[in-house]
């Protein structure tokens, strides 16, 4: 999997993908591999980061490492609430007549 996406697997990147399966499980591995590949990752560094987060997060299984994804991914994708009743000016002019009073 990753020679199919970042390139010829080096013994030493192979002794530490081997550590990390034996750490999270081939399953998890592969997760991490996929997400790097999404986000344009293309070194094994990118994917050691990955696995990285999700150990310090407690995270142990394929679901949990989904789940935590995705909530990652809503929270990215929640915009603010904008309130357009007030314009630039009026919200100038507010702060102004605040200042003048605070400070008489």
């Amino acid at each position: 999997m990753y020679e199919q996406n970042f390139g010829k697997l080096k013994p030493l990147i192979k002794k530490e993908f081997i550590r990390w399966v034996q750490i999270v499980g081939l399953e998890v591995v592969e997760e991490g591999v996929t997400l790097a590949v999404k986000k344009g990752g293309k070194t094994f560094s990118y994917v050691e980061t990955i696995l990285k987060e999700w150990v310090t997060n407690g995270l142990q299984t394929i679901e949990e490492v989904r789940n935590y994804e995705k909530m990652k991914n809503d929270k990215h994708n929640i915009q603010p609430i904008q309130d357009h009743r007030i314009n630039k000016t009026d919200k100038q002019q507010a702060l102004l007549k605040w200042a003048r009073e605070e400070f008489k």
